[in-house]
């Protein structure tokens, strides 16, 4: 019985870490980040303050509306901080 409780206890704990990890994935702040990373990796380098722009232009939005824009689709449900 007290194993049984162990186990619960323990697949809850996974189970509240994973919501964690997903919640923080779908954050305006994130999606900013990986965009600011993703330009940082552009091979022509003439690219990158647009890129940036960019960035901080969909970030901006994202705070706005919860909705943030990559330029090939529009993705809802981010919270927005």
């Amino acid at each position: 019985m007290k194993c049984r409780f162990v186990v619960l206890a323990v697949l809850g704990v996974i189970l509240l870490s994973t919501a964690t990890a997903r919640a923080d994935s779908m954050r305006c702040s994130t999606e900013h980040a990986a965009c600011i990373t993703f330009c940082s990796k552009l091979t022509n380098k003439s690219y990158i303050p647009t890129c940036v722009t960019n960035c901080h232009t969909a970030a901006s939005n994202c705070m706005r509306t919860g909705c943030w824009n990559n330029g090939t689709g529009n993705h809802c449900g981010y919270l927005r901080k």
